[in-house]
């Protein structure tokens, strides 16, 4: 897959791609929220070539530079339904990146793919993740109390979180974006 905006580049991982990717998944404050702690530079260049192999990550790459700023993870959660997720390098935040390959995912994901719904969760407490998500017009469909960790303690034990859950179908979309709507989809 390879899908273009005006200042980045959605495509697969190449091996190559796992010093930039170190940049952010050995920073504590960009991975705080993940079900993983950091990266060294070692596992960097494993998860490289892993996500290489798998479809479901997308690097986001900006055009001018052809730097790797973060990732996308899209992935088949159920029938027609599929999950999406992000993390950026936090020199990159606050610059819309994440909302731009985000939109343009959402664009293929409905008008190519024929998806029918997306989801996506985060903690309750990521108040930047959860505002992407309703900027992205996405719905809050739940509030889920200590139902996934992020951290354990120092004996092993799970640090519980309370969860966010969204989603946006298809017709959603479409009505948010006519724009978008194909002859057949109109009748």
């Amino acid at each position: 897959m390879y899908l273009e905006t005006n200042r980045l580049y959605l495509r697969l991982f190449h091996p190559s791609d796992y010093y930039d990717l170190y940049e952010y998944l050995s920073d504590p404050k960009v991975v705080q929220y993940e079900q993983y702690s950091t990266f060294t530079l070692k596992q960097c260049r494993a998860e490289a070539i892993m996500r290489s192999k798998n479809p479901s990550y997308l690097a986001v790459i900006l055009k001018d530079y052809g730097k790797l700023i973060g990732n996308l993870y899209f992935v088949e959660h159920s029938f027609m339904t599929w999950e999406i997720g992000y993390i950026f390098n936090q020199f990159y935040h606050h610059k819309g990146y994440a909302y731009e390959s985000c939109c343009k995912l959402f664009h293929y994901a409905f008008t190519q793919k024929d998806i029918r719904r997306i989801v996506a969760k985060c903690a309750a407490e990521n108040t930047p993740s959860w505002k992407l998500m309703e900027h992205l017009g996405m719905r809050r469909e739940g509030y889920c109390r200590s139902d996934t960790f992020y951290q354990i303690t120092s004996s092993g034990a799970p640090v519980w979180k309370d969860s966010l859950y969204y989603g946006i179908l298809q017709s959603e979309y479409f009505a948010q974006h006519p724009e978008y709507l194909s002859v057949e989809l109109k009748k």
